[in-house]
């Protein structure tokens, strides 16, 4: 968020205290996305560590709500609200599809509420501050974040690990085929999402220029294009 601030121009004290606003909701977010699903079977220490999860993460989100609050800009509280409620539909929908397109669309959606939003609306809050440049913070954070998204998937797939909402920039109807892995490399779903997630970083680059001072996050951007190479 600093960084967005420092593209706007001079970072004052309202544009401090939200970007730790939403630093303070993503850390908050993460804890209770690292939640395991089935508490009930767990015991002693490893329960009390999921309660202490959702404490923590409602502390940290509660925090965030004063911090901003602080602010005295209803707008920015507004913005807030939208991100936490966006994290958790995000976290409730359903990727999975009856075909490989509407799978495609659910995993976008389910992207952008639980992942892209934070950055985006966070983005949007900085130029608020600012009344400057709206769309431009706006699409920036959301391309960003949802290239970093695709590119996170395809290195879990690299590791072993395949989820139904990997590999979005598949076309085809592979999942009849025998295995998941098989049909994601004989279609090229990685090299799909690796195209798919080219164009979104180029699209937060075109939103960036449009800034006063872009290049801090050109730099961003670029640092995840040499995650795809």
């Amino acid at each position: 968020m600093l960084v967005m601030s420092r593209a706007l121009g001079d970072v004052n004290k309202d544009q401090e205290m939200f970007a730790e606003v939403i630093e303070m909701t993503h850390f908050g977010g993460i804890l209770h996305a690292n939640l395991k699903e089935n508490e009930g079977e767990l015991k002693g220490s490893e329960k009390f560590g999921e309660k202490g999860k959702i404490l923590g993460g409602d502390y940290m989100i509660s925090n965030a709500s004063i911090q901003c609050c602080r602010i005295q800009n209803l707008p920015l509280i507004q913005l807030l609200c939208v991100i936490v409620q966006n994290f958790a539909r995000g976290k409730f929908l359903s990727e999975i599809g009856s075909s490989v397109s509407e799978q495609k669309t659910n995993f976008l959606v389910k992207s952008y509420l639980a992942d892209a939003s934070i950055l985006a609306f966070g983005s949007l809050g900085i130029g608020l501050i600012k009344n400057s440049n709206l769309d431009a913070c706006f699409e920036y954070g959301a391309h960003l974040a949802t290239a970093n998204r695709i590119i996170n998937d395809i290195n879990t797939f690299k590791n072993g690990i395949f989820t139904l909402d990997s590999f979005p920039a598949m076309l085809t109807d592979c999942y009849k085929q025998e295995t998941i892995q098989e049909s994601v490399e004989t279609f090229g779903g990685i090299q799909r999402s690796k195209y798919l997630a080219s164009l979104h970083i180029q699209s937060a680059i075109n939103s960036a220029k449009q800034l006063n001072n872009p290049k801090e996050l050109e730099i961003w951007a670029n640092s995840l294009m040499l995650k795809l190479v």
